[in-house]
């Protein structure tokens, strides 16, 4: 008869609290658990924990809070609002954007305040996982295909016309 091994759970990733961390750290640097016990007992990934150990020893500063992710964000809150606030504003004076410039815009944006980057130098431009995530965060944006105006209705729209 078959029987299946048993499941051995494994620590959820990011799931640790830093104080614990923190503490795990300075067990093993002292000598007083070793990297495997420690991580059993605290419930924190091997891996992570022989990271962040042999990062202490080299001299290195570390975190201690949970970061998922390789990649980080490439433009602060200021810098993506002030992407916001020009792309509205194009759009408000009838210059909507199309996507692929866009992501134009967001390259040479990150090249002029020499942010460093994972955007492609070659086609001078921002990827669309870039494109995906900016309108995740902004979703009351849409930048959609211009229609043209005829000369006389952008002519024939303004104030003193109007009223």
């Amino acid at each position: 008869m078959f029987m299946m091994p048993p499941v051995i759970s494994r620590p959820s990733k990011g799931k640790w609290h830093p104080d614990s961390m923190k503490q795990t750290v300075e067990k093993v640097l002292t000598g007083r658990l070793s990297i495997r016990k420690a991580a059993e007992i605290y419930n924190i990934p091997k891996s992570t924990l022989i990271y962040r150990v042999s990062a202490v020893k080299r001299g290195k500063e570390i975190t201690f809070t949970p970061a998922l992710g390789r990649f980080k964000p490439t433009f602060n809150a200021e810098f993506e609002g002030f992407l916001l606030g020009h792309v509205k504003d194009l759009s408000n004076r009838l210059l909507p954007l199309r996507r692929k410039k866009f992501l134009n815009l967001a390259f040479q944006l990150a090249e002029a305040l020499k942010i460093p980057h994972q955007f492609n130098h070659d086609k001078k431009t921002a990827g669309k996982q870039f494109y995906y995530d900016f309108m995740k965060r902004h979703p009351n944006l849409s930048l959609r295909t211009p229609e043209s105006t005829s000369l006389n209705r952008s002519i024939g729209f303004n104030k003193p016309v109007v009223n």
